[in-house]
């Protein structure tokens, strides 16, 4: 064997179906696991986010009740600002 440079004289002279057999003979491999943390079940996320959107709606509510009502309390006009005491005067 002279004259094929890369190639052992060794690997040169094995047959072929020797290297075909290992490769044919290795068991696939196996799925890897999906562990991301989700470990509760695909049919619980559902009520839970249905439950939190529920939350977040009445919190909403509430809070929009709470703003009107401190509106309606404020009066429609504000007086003049009076100045305060101790303060620099205003240039105008």
């Amino acid at each position: 064997m002279t004259g094929t440079p890369g190639i052992a004289p060794a690997a040169a002279t094995a047959p072929a179906a020797a290297t075909v057999g290992v490769a044919v003979a290795t068991p696939a491999p196996r799925p890897q696991v999906n562990n991301f943390g989700d470990t509760r079940s695909g049919g619980l996320a559902g009520p839970i986010g249905l439950l939190i959107v529920v939350l977040l709606a009445v919190a909403t509510v509430l809070l929009v009740r709470n703003m009107n009502g401190r509106l309606r309390r404020l009066p429609r006009e504000f007086g003049e600002a009076r100045p305060v005491p101790g303060a620099p005067p205003t240039v105008e």
